[in-house]
């Protein structure tokens, strides 16, 4: 199945803030939206608890997972909807379906900065391994404050100017521009983003000449994006996560690790820990992860 947005479901809260924001994305975007609800398989079983299954059973994730599907279901009546249960473990489940996937939505279980990193190890093992963007979407952000819009504010995009990724550029602008939101750029050094990366160094004159070079075919193909640059003096991950606190979305570029325990670069856990907003990591093939 392709032209989809998957989530996955397990009737937490992160999950239901992540499905519904999945929902209201394949929406604007004109897809599928996909529920997946991954459970490991029990000893001496070999398939999980399905809808069509007669026996009377408690208010399992299961359970939890398919009133998900018919509380869209019922929200969104022009959305096609698919809901997948396989029993496989959560982080191999949303895995194997990414490569299948437009874009990849996980719940995220933190409930603010006083809670620590919101990357939990499903998180963790999807963000550095997916081959499409993986957006992690915190509980919080399912509840907007009285008289807040949804997925209202600005889409943040952190780049590195001396290392510009351009699939994360892309999805800001496309983003931005599907919201009618601006586009705030939080740019900065090189170093900040990977200290032991050498790179020549780029003066504030040249920074912006580059950034504005960057910028001209992505603004010419997106001209209802107004774009907001912002230098980043002393740390790209700090400006990012202030930033975050008044954003609809946050976007960083980052390679996607390779081995069994890849690792987000300094940057994208700046700016995971303890934000309220959704991060968008769009891997690339560059040197350079965010």
């Amino acid at each position: 199945m392709r032209r989809n947005v998957t989530v996955g479901v397990d009737g937490s809260a992160a999950g239901g803030a992540a499905a519904e924001w999945a929902a209201r994305e394949a929406a604007r975007r004109g897809v599928a939206l996909r529920l997946l609800h991954a459970q490991p398989p029990l000893p001496g079983r070999t398939t999980v608890t399905t809808p069509t299954d007669p026996a009377p059973r408690p208010r399992t994730s299961a359970r939890a997972a398919m009133e998900t599907e018919a509380r869209l279901r019922a929200e969104y009546e022009d959305l096609p909807v698919v809901a997948d249960e396989v029993a496989a473990r959560p982080a191999d489940a949303l895995l194997a379906a990414a490569s299948q996937a437009d874009l990849l939505v996980v719940g995220t279980r933190g409930e603010g900065a006083l809670a620590g990193t919101l990357l939990g190890s499903v998180g963790r093992a999807v963000a550095g391994h997916a081959p499409c963007p993986v957006v992690l979407v915190p509980a919080e952000a399912g509840e907007p404050a009285d008289g807040d819009e949804e997925d209202a504010g600005s889409v943040v995009l952190g780049l590195d100017v001396a290392r510009p990724a351009d699939p994360a550029i892309a999805f800001a602008f496309e983003a931005a521009d599907a919201r009618r939101e601006n586009l705030r750029i939080v740019h900065g050094s090189s170093a900040d983003a990977d200290p032991t990366a050498p790179v020549e160094a780029v003066g504030p004159d040249a920074e912006d000449a580059a950034l504005a070079a960057e910028l001209a075919p992505w603004q010419a193909r997106f001209p209802a994006v107004d774009v907001i640059g912002e230098e980043a003096v002393g740390g790209v991950g700090r400006h990012l996560a202030d930033a975050a606190e008044h954003a609809c979305l946050v976007v960083l570029g980052h390679r996607a690790g390779h081995g069994r325990n890849p690792r987000l670069g300094p940057v994208a856990q700046r700016v995971l820990h303890g934000t309220p907003t959704p991060v968008a990591l769009i891997p690339h093939n560059g040197p350079t992860a965010a």
